[in-house]
């Protein structure tokens, strides 16, 4: 079977699932609702165009958490099933089962991510009528562009999670460590928790998403090299064992 006969059958795997499109609807809910409320909520009429993009970008921080669920739902599903035999069979070349697997959540969590992005954005914005940012003001494009970004790597990151865990709960909650319990730790750490934060994954990167951040695109880059090394962990764990 081809790379790509194998990702259409992983795609068609992924909407078969009756948790994908209520993973993105709730990640578009909390984020979109979060966001309006904090533009609200905070007044943003007199702030820049960054601040007022940020606010209306507030509710992801709480709405990646379905992106997470998401990407490890593609990874645990078929171990959960029992169906994995079956897979594994049929493209006995792990290898290209996890390049498939990680294309299609990578592509899913992206385009939900962007779309969701745009629309919490237009969204914030509306509360403010005639004092709202543009999509043509600096760094606010690249700010939502930043969310699809973010949230294709989130989504690569938790396959690989669960992967190499194979157990939905036990990933999902490793992945809810790293997202909120991790940087809560660093934070008690003081300066050297704070400069370890600097590289922490989802924390670096998280500011693709800031469009004030002047390291914006090093941040994404941490967090793409902490994924490909989970990757790289999880095709040694599919390789070495049975399903």
């Amino acid at each position: 079977m081809s790379t790509l006969a194998v990702i259409r059958s992983e795609w068609s795997k992924v909407w078969s699932l009756r948790s994908t499109p209520w993973s993105l609807a709730a990640t578009a809910v909390l984020t979109i609702a979060i966001g309006m409320l904090a533009v609200f909520a905070t007044e943003m009429h007199e702030g820049t165009p960054g601040s007022k993009t940020s606010a209306s970008l507030t509710g992801f921080l709480i709405g990646q958490l379905a992106i997470c669920v998401l990407g490890t739902l593609i990874a645990t599903g078929e171990y959960t099933t029992g169906q994995i035999r079956v897979t594994l069979a049929a493209v006995p070349n792990r290898s290209r089962f996890l390049l498939a697997k990680a294309t299609v959540a990578a592509a899913v969590a992206f385009s939900g991510g962007l779309a969701i992005g745009l629309a919490a954005f237009l969204a914030g914005q509306s509360v403010l009528g005639g004092q709202a940012a543009s999509l043509t003001d600096p760094s606010v494009l690249r700010a939502i562009l930043g969310v699809g970004l973010y949230s294709g790597v989130l989504g690569v990151f938790s396959l690989a999670v669960g992967f190499l865990i194979r157990h939905s709960a036990g990933a999902i909650a490793t992945v809810i460590a790293v997202l909120y319990i991790g940087p809560i730790v660093l934070m008690l750490l003081g300066e050297f928790g704070e400069k370890l934060s600097e590289w922490w994954p989802t924390g670096a990167g998280a500011r693709i998403m800031n469009p004030d951040a002047v390291d914006a695109w090093q941040g994404l880059a941490i967090f793409v090299g902490w994924t490909v090394v989970l990757l790289g962990g999880a095709w040694g764990v599919l390789r070495q064992r049975d399903a």
